[in-house]
């Protein structure tokens, strides 16, 4: 485990879990609000458990009891479930003549968990919905249509994938998200996802951030004669990005000075479309390298298509973000959905794409026009400085946070330092007396002569 931050007269401890390996989530809606809260020297001390072997469970345990505020990322499990159900059985406690509330519970999501896309792996375990968010009846099959064939892609009672269990998977999440005390969206579909199937205590959307200095500065050699274009996307994303084949070739027909960057997903349409050379695939990475290589590209346009369905329209604008804060920001050409479109001031701090059709022309655009590429790209810089500086919007978190500990010891007062007094009187004979008839209870052998 980490703990950050130094201790003075009334921090807030947080704890969280961030395992060694994990993903962008566990980054932008653990790690950045609660590191950024510590830099600006905010009254916070933070134990984030990185699940290293080397702790003792019950260290871990002490530091989830302890802490004012414990942050889940999307837990979802019976044992989970268990252990909050535990910790809200807690009462205030006296502690070295200081009152101890029991921590406020927090969720946090970025996703729309109870419509994951048939597309997306995560299906295997959490898929119970069709793309328009129909349940699929038990026993049932689930596909889709490419090209005029029928492909199968989950199928009940296959190959690990159960809708029976994955109803009840999705049941623990409902059943906590009514439990927390607060959860904490990325973005307002996201909180109108969890409003749809359950009743949070407390709903509260807080955009993703950026820390401007996580990513490397890294001042590159232009390439006069090179277009480098950036696609990164995983499996997933096939979806967004399959439409868009044909323009791809029409595009790197028209223009020589273009090279495309494949980062993630390698769909072999891609290598019938765009000649060996005039591509460069990079395998996916952990996320620890993820934003130095990304600072170490040096790509003049992103592309963020993204196609608009249940599950699509919860996401947040990342790439966008991710493009503006490099030392040379590169312009973006997303697709008219989502964040996208309610962020994206169209012409101004991005272009957005509503078909492959407008997607070629835009793109062409950006190709020729230098000045207007580049200037896109400071409007971003700039936007993304102004809304979404981690630095900025931390503190409105912090305060969050803080006032949950203020109502919870409004809604759970404490009992009077009397009865207080008498409880722990009590304690104190219970365990001598266990004591006392341990001591009686004499050893058996049960060893077999």
């Amino acid at each position: 485990m980490q703990v950050y931050g130094e201790p003075d007269d009334k921090p807030i401890v947080v704890y969280t879990i961030v395992p060694q390996i994990h993903s962008a989530s566990f980054y932008y809606r653990l790690q950045v609000p609660i590191l950024t809260a510590v830099d600006l020297g905010l009254p916070i001390r933070a134990c984030i458990d990185t699940m290293d072997a080397a702790t003792k469970q019950e260290d871990r345990v002490r530091a989830f009891c302890e802490s004012d505020v414990t942050i889940l990322y999307q837990p979802i499990s019976d044992e989970a479930v268990a252990n909050v159900r535990a910790m809200q059985s807690f009462i205030p406690s006296k502690r070295d003549e200081v009152w101890k509330w029991p921590p406020s519970i927090v969720i946090e999501t970025d996703d729309n968990l109870f419509n994951v896309s048939p597309l997306n792996q995560a299906y295997r375990g959490l898929g119970t919905r069709d793309l328009e968010g129909n349940e699929v009846p038990i026993g049932h099959e689930i596909g889709i249509v490419s090209n005029g064939d029928k492909k199968i892609l989950w199928r009940d009672g296959h190959k690990g994938f159960n809708i029976g269990k994955n109803r009840h998977t999705l049941s623990t999440y409902r059943n906590l998200l009514s439990m927390a005390d607060a959860v904490c969206c990325s973005t307002q579909p996201v909180a109108d996802a969890v409003l749809k199937e359950t009743t949070p205590r407390r709903i509260q959307v807080f955009p993703n951030m950026v820390r401007l200095d996580h990513y490397e500065q890294v001042d590159l050699a232009d390439d006069p004669y090179t277009i480098k274009i950036l696609w990164q996307g995983g499996i997933a994303h096939y979806e967004d990005w399959f439409p868009l084949r044909q323009a791809l070739g029409n595009i790197t027909k028209q223009y020589p000075e273009v090279h495309w960057i494949i980062w993630g997903a390698q769909f072999p349409w891609v290598q019938e479309t765009i000649p060996p050379h005039r591509f460069t695939f990079k395998s996916w990475c952990d996320y620890r390298e993820y934003k130095l290589r990304l600072a170490m590209i040096g790509h003049d346009i992103s592309l963020a298509p993204l196609s608009s369905h249940v599950f699509n329209d919860c996401r947040s604008a990342i790439k966008f973000y991710e493009a503006s804060v490099l030392k040379k920001p590169a312009a973006t050409l997303a697709q008219n959905t989502a964040a996208y479109k309610r962020e994206i001031i169209d012409g101004e701090t991005a272009l957005l794409f509503n078909d492959p059709k407008d997607f070629e022309e835009k793109l062409s655009l950006l190709i020729e026009d230098t000045k207007e590429r580049k200037r896109l790209a400071a409007n971003a810089k700039d936007w993304v400085s102004e809304n979404r500086d981690a630095r900025k919007m931390v503190p409105e978190i912090v305060a969050f946070w803080q006032s949950l500990r203020e109502d919870r010891k409004r809604e759970q007062p404490h009992v009077s330092d009397e009865h207080w007094k008498e409880i722990e009187e009590q304690a104190a004979r219970e365990a001598a007396e266990q004591e006392g008839t341990d001591a009686t209870l004499q050893p058996v052998d049960a060893s077999v002569g």
